[in-house]
């Protein structure tokens, strides 16, 4: 069944699609050695503090002048 047969709006499919899409990488994702996926995991979480970072620096940056 389609859903635009149904009457769903184009904002709820394309949120279901979406959300398939996110859950397909998420199982493909679990299916990778686990040493890969630590190494993507250490790869993330080295970006969110390196942007945290930046971040600081930039804010001390702007309220030390």
């Amino acid at each position: 069944m389609k859903l635009e047969s149904i009457g769903v709006p184009e904002q709820v499919r394309t949120a279901s699609a979406c959300q398939a899409t996110s859950e397909a990488a998420i199982s493909s994702l679990l299916q990778l050695p686990y040493a890969t996926r630590a190494i993507l995991y250490g790869v993330v979480v080295l970006g969110a503090v390196m942007a945290l970072r930046e971040r600081r620096l930039q804010w001390e940056g702007i309220h030390n002048e």
